[in-house]
């Protein structure tokens, strides 16, 4: 939900998002603000509100925030029904909310959406969708009534009652039986989350799934309208053969709306990540492959061979190991072009012009498999150790409490030991390479009880060092 990556999905439709260097942000839902935050950090220049109807939420949001001295974030207590911002919004987020609300208020939030939507916004919204959720249906009625008797008891101790109950089930069905294939796939998906994500989608009070084409409707109906999805894998999809994309091109008549819910039919669809516009706005005329140039590329993937990896053209393996070599940092797309083709060689203009195809569609093939991040404006990562190494305050604080960071592509990770996380949590780019060892050696002369030698603590300082520049923990 970056909106760094939704203007890129805007950017291969023509359509001109904000740039997220500088602009307005709402959020839906925002909870304690753990989207939001990381955003706030590394765009100082633009401004985020978001809003949520707990209290304890935003409380804890709002502490964290002072703790940063962020002043560039608001996160406020409210209802969707009755919340109405006095100014426009560049990007608004709803994720998780439109299907686990009444319908009276997923009315209220499209007409916000509506309301406070700037003339070229987007609105992002997450929703459940069928025909995938059908079988998620079947399997939430029979958890939920084995749970009934919990009422009141903690999310935790339900969804674990929930979980168990279901395997029960799918445990005594006949092998290879549609029912228990059924249930053992929704439990993998439920238990490869927390149990908050299963107590918030399957337990919750509300949850209502829609047809994509009715969901389009209602949309249309408060003045907005489908852009795209938020997902670079819609634009294409590698998993259908060119008859099957004849087909549904030939069932939905070429209207965009059928297209889309008929690939939820071919696919089984059960969540959407949704682009919305207001009416009127959507550019006429089919995406561009050669709009990737305006966006920079980044990929830790790294070719190996090309028996190992699937890929025998010399040039994308040139273009995948530069950016390999360059990861966590990103690069222009056009400047990755031209590296690459230095690297390979292009003999003539034809050849040129068959490599740059190629290298855009792998590019957004990689996107769609989560393997190549691109973006308009990619986070100020460090490209190597610097003498003062500083990372993201959001980082440091977050070490301070345990394990788990949030790097600067605002993914979640966990660091290795107790060390590394107070190392981290010293990076706030005054102390050099010495004063970073002299703090570790005192860290491990309070633990050990055997010293370790200077030596060998400047020696993992450096190793530990070079893995959170790698891992994408130190800024640039």
């Amino acid at each position: 939900m970056r909106p760094s990556r939704l203007a890129a999905i805007a950017a291969l439709l023509g359509f001109p998002a904000a740039a997220p260097e500088r602009c307005r942000v709402l959020e839906l839902g925002a909870g304690d603000g753990s989207l939001l935050i990381p955003l706030a950090l590394e765009r100082p220049e633009s401004e985020f509100w978001g809003m949520d109807l707990s209290g304890k939420a935003i409380e804890r949001g709002l502490a964290r925030i002072r703790e940063l001295g962020l002043t560039n974030i608001s996160l406020e207590q409210a209802d969707i029904a009755s919340f109405s911002p006095s100014r426009p919004f560049d990007y608004i987020l709803a994720h998780g909310v439109y299907s686990w609300v009444p319908a009276p208020v997923q009315e209220a939030l499209l007409a916000l959406c509506r309301r406070s939507l700037a003339p070229q916004g987007l609105a992002y919204l997450s929703y459940a969708t069928y025909p995938g959720c059908h079988q998620r249906e079947m399997v939430r009625n029979l958890m939920l009534f084995h749970t009934a008797r919990l009422s009141g008891a903690p999310g935790a101790e339900i969804v674990k009652e929930g979980l168990g109950f279901a395997r029960f089930i799918a445990q005594n069905q006949t092998s290879g039986e549609a029912y228990g294939r059924a249930i053992e796939q929704e439990l993998k998906r439920m238990e490869s989350h927390d149990a908050g994500y299963a107590f918030h989608d399957d337990f919750s009070e509300h949850n209502s799934p829609v047809y994509f084409g009715e969901m389009v409707e209602n949309v249309r109906e408060h003045g907005l309208d489908f852009l795209a999805e938020a997902l670079f894998l819609n634009f294409d999809d590698g998993r259908l053969s060119a008859e099957v994309t004849a087909m549904v091109e030939q069932l939905s008549g070429g209207d965009r709306v059928m297209r889309e819910q008929y690939l939820d039919f071919l696919r089984g669809r059960a969540f959407r990540q949704s682009l919305f516009c207001h009416a009127g706005q959507v550019p006429a005329g089919a995406w561009q492959l050669e709009r990737l140039f305006e966006l920079s590329a980044a990929s830790a993937l790294q070719p190996k061979s090309p028996e190992e990896q699937g890929i025998d053209q010399p040039f994308v393996r040139a273009a995948l190991s530069t950016l390999a070599e360059r990861w966590p940092v990103a690069m222009p797309v056009r400047e990755l072009f031209e590296r690459a083709t230095a690297l390979a060689g292009a003999a003539t203009p034809q050849a040129r012009a068959d490599e740059q195809q190629l290298l855009l569609r792998t590019l957004l093939r990689g996107a769609a498999a989560r393997v190549v991040e691109l973006e308009v404006t990619p986070p100020a990562v460090a490209a190597a150790v610097s003498e003062r190494p500083r990372a993201s305050a959001l980082a440091r604080l977050e070490a301070r409490a345990g394990l788990l960071v949030t790097d600067l592509w605002h993914k979640r990770l966990k660091l290795e030991d107790e060390a590394s996380a107070f190392l981290l949590g010293l990076l706030d780019g005054t102390r050099n390479h010495a004063e970073l060892a002299d703090a570790m050696e005192r860290f491990f002369a309070e633990r050990a009880a055997t010293p370790l030698p200077r030596a060998e603590v400047e020696r993992q300082l450096q190793l530990v060092l070079s893995g959170m520049q790698r891992r994408a923990l130190l800024l640039g």
